[in-house]
């Protein structure tokens, strides 16, 4: 990184601390075009900061705390064999059922199916 470039970055910094942030874009901006003509003085208007953008809002912080699984009682992935035929083509395959796939009803999995194009 050049001294120009470090020093427009540190200055949009600045200009970041202070709630110019219009100004600060336009510093990073002309930084990254590699502008190295002098910086136009700033309006009165650019980078105040008006009441409207201002963004109020009560927050909380939420806890996750993912839920472990009970050990022992899980039930194992299963893969089981099938044979599909069809007008005397017969052609193997096998199923793969996650463990996870217990706690929904069977009309409600989801099927992937992966098509390989091997024998």
């Amino acid at each position: 990184m050049n001294t120009l470039f470090s020093g427009l970055m540190r200055d949009a910094a600045q200009l970041t601390r202070t709630g110019r942030l219009v100004d600060a874009t336009q510093l990073i901006q002309r930084a990254l075009r590699g502008d190295t003509s002098p910086a136009e003085a700033p309006t009165t208007t650019s980078g105040a900061v008006v009441e409207d953008d201002v963004i109020e809002a009560q927050v909380r912080v939420v806890e996750v705390h993912p839920t472990p699984e009970p050990r022992g009682s899980e039930a194992a992935d299963a893969w089981t064999p099938g044979s599909f035929t069809h007008q005397g083509r017969s052609v193997d395959y096998m199923l793969f059922v996650p463990a996870s796939a217990s706690a929904q009803p069977a009309a409600a999995r989801p099927l992937v199916l992966m098509l390989h194009g091997c024998t």
